[in-house]
């Protein structure tokens, strides 16, 4: 499995423990385009949003991680705050360790 997909699979295992479901987009979706605009270092949640809306970002969500549906930048915020830290970091640093 290539790092993207380890990405993704990471995620998941986030969104079953976070208890926030999205509307009309995966919270692991959601997660994975907030980890890439982090590696992209843009460092708010606006400017993860912006960066997600080019096409050309858009084009590559789609290719690597099969990502068609986006949050808006409110549901982003929301997602933030439904996400236990603690596992978050578990998830995805000390698992991938092991």
């Amino acid at each position: 499995m290539n790092s993207f997909g380890k990405l993704q699979e990471k995620m998941k295992e986030i969104e079953k423990e976070s208890g926030h479901r999205g509307y009309y987009y995966k919270v692991s979706d959601a997660l994975t385009i907030m980890i890439c605009g982090m590696l992209y270092n843009l460092q708010t949640i606006s400017d993860i949003h912006e960066w997600s809306k080019s096409e050309s970002i858009r084009e590559l969500l789609l290719k690597e991680f099969g990502i068609y549906k986006y949050p808006s930048r409110a549901q982003f915020y929301n997602l933030i705050g439904c996400i236990n830290p603690q596992k978050f970091i578990y998830s995805l640093i000390i698992k991938t360790q092991l």
